[in-house]
């Protein structure tokens, strides 16, 4: 088709619609401005919000858990920085399984027979903290050696060891809180050491028996240190280590070396 010899120049104002037709907008001059045009000028981003660290450490740290080594002397024990979270309860009280749910990994053993754990064991979690599993705690089956050995080497760590911010207690929600556990929690606070309770379990329960376990649990500590969890919800877990995380390793200056 031939250009009309009538029509318009470039840059020339467009001409007037046709009846009916809907007018041009006026676009022309803006595209053919070039580099001059400072609206043509290449888009530029602003500048980044402030990522939150946590944030990001929380999608990676959990996929990158290292077993650093298991140890039961003071001269085995890492010697880095790197705040660490106790980890006890009873040897049936599913310990393990906890912290299986809670780095998405199979790192602490699951056995039909409890207390299998018999050693500190650590695991690097990310590059934020490091996790310690501790031997469970009366079993009728141990030898006496072995409850003796228990006491030997957990009291040591919990009495010396200055990397530790904090240990966590797993409860069996359908058992009472014995005598076990009111003389673990009276040891860790004459020593200062904070402590959460986290009742495993609680999809073993029906509406009615989780309301009476509530009230059970509700006068060992205040509720904002009790943490309700089910290895089938892997976010009751989760927030109990957003919830530690925050109130025990974040800004903590954990000391190599013991207590003098």
């Amino acid at each position: 088709m031939k250009k009309s010899q009538g029509s318009s120049p470039k840059f020339a104002k467009p001409s007037a619609p046709k009846k009916g037709q809907k007018p041009q907008k006026a676009q022309s001059q803006t595209k053919a401005a070039g580099p001059k045009n400072k609206f043509q000028a290449p888009l530029k981003r602003g500048p980044k919000p402030a990522r939150d660290e946590r944030a990001v450490e929380k999608k990676t740290s959990l996929a990158r858990v290292e077993f650093v080594k298991s140890a039961k002397e003071v001269s085995g024990w890492p010697q880095d920085e790197r705040p660490e979270i106790a980890i006890t309860g009873r040897s049936n009280a599913g310990k393990s399984t906890f912290i299986n749910a809670l780095t998405n990994q199979k790192i602490a053993k699951v056995s039909n027979t409890p207390g299998k754990t018999i050693l500190l064991n650590f695991f690097n979690i990310g590059q934020g903290y490091r996790l310690v599993d501790m031997p469970g705690y009366g079993y009728a089956a141990r030898s006496g050696h072995e409850q003796v050995s228990w006491s030997d080497m957990i009291e040591p760590y919990l009495v010396l060891r200055t990397q530790l911010v904090g240990v966590i207690l797993i409860v069996d929600i359908r058992r009472k809180w014995s005598d076990d556990e009111k003389l673990l929690v009276q040891f860790l606070e004459k020593h200062d050491r904070p402590w959460a309770l986290v009742l495993s379990k609680t999809d073993k329960l029906n509406a009615k028996e989780m309301r009476e376990a509530r009230l059970r649990f509700a006068g060992v500590t205040s509720a904002q240190n009790i943490f309700y969890c089910s290895s089938q919800k892997r976010e009751s877990v989760q927030q109990v280590e957003e919830a530690l995380y925050s109130r025990w390793v974040k800004g903590s200056e954990a000391a190599v070396g013991v207590r003098q």
